[in-house]
């Protein structure tokens, strides 16, 4: 049996207080909220507020410098692949 490819998702919507699932290797589900934004950027906050993320707004995936993750390097570990609207 094939998995599904997991897709990002574009976050041009997603602002503060929206809750996103983060695909870790294309598997493994995290949910994380939105702490802030700007253009460019969206970062999310784990639950406990202990770590946070950050994704590219127009492609949904993460950007990590030290990792060399995101567009700029053409490899991630880990994308957004569901938008939860907040209140």
């Amino acid at each position: 049996m094939t998995k599904p490819i997991v897709k990002a998702v574009q976050l041009t919507e997603v602002h503060v207080g929206d809750t996103v699932t983060r695909m870790l290797g294309g598997t493994i589900p995290m949910r994380l909220k939105v702490t802030r934004e700007n253009e460019r950027f969206v970062y999310c906050a784990t639950p406990d507020g202990a770590d946070e993320y950050t994704f590219e707004r127009e492609s949904g995936v993460e950007c990590d410098v030290g990792l060399r993750w995101g567009s700029e390097f053409g490899i991630t570990g880990s994308l957004i692949a569901e938008i939860k609207k907040g209140p």
